[in-house]
């Protein structure tokens, strides 16, 4: 493999920034997602207590993830910091690009806490795969786990307990 077609796979993950935002949003219409709005990734940028990145290929937005902070608890989902939304382009998927973001919105959070928390749909099979294999296990399950209401009434709730973050890291 020549090195152009190395650096045209290497992927490069980042805080997002404001002129990411509308890409972001462009994504979720390719993929069906229903995802937030301009103003409300606009408004995670703004809210130190929450993270939004991006992954990149050759200069160009292939995917992103996000978290949420809740300063509340809401029955069994404790106050704390909530990975949120991931979505990648479906021709950069099953390529590692969703772990990559897991894991550093998982460093992110580690700083800042012992635990992080994820919401999922139980029939999201390939999700919580993914989150199994970073150390989520299943804490509960409901119809809704603070804003986020499951249709089919079938949401989980799953937690891992994060190594304490060296001094150096």
């Amino acid at each position: 493999m020549d090195h152009d077609t190395n650096a045209r796979r290497e992927i490069y993950i980042r805080e997002a920034i404001e002129d990411d935002i509308e890409r972001i949003v462009r994504i979720n219409e390719t993929t069906d997602r229903a995802g937030g709005t301009a103003e409300r990734y606009a408004a995670t940028l703004a809210d130190p207590q929450r993270l939004l990145l991006v992954a990149e290929r050759a200069g160009l937005v292939v995917g992103w993830a996000k978290t949420h902070y809740w300063d509340h608890a809401d029955g069994p989902a404790p106050a704390g910091h909530y990975l949120g939304g991931l979505t990648v382009m479906p021709s950069s998927q099953r390529q590692g690009i969703g772990t990559s973001l897991s894991r550093r919105r998982l460093e992110w959070i580690r700083e800042r806490a012992d635990v992080a928390w994820y919401v999922v749909n139980a029939g999201n099979t390939a999700s919580i795969a993914l989150h199994r294999h970073l150390g989520f296990a299943l804490v509960a399950k409901a119809s809704s786990f603070h804003t986020t209401r499951f249709a089919d009434g079938n949401g989980l709730l799953m937690r891992a307990q994060l190594p304490i973050a060296s001094p150096n890291h």
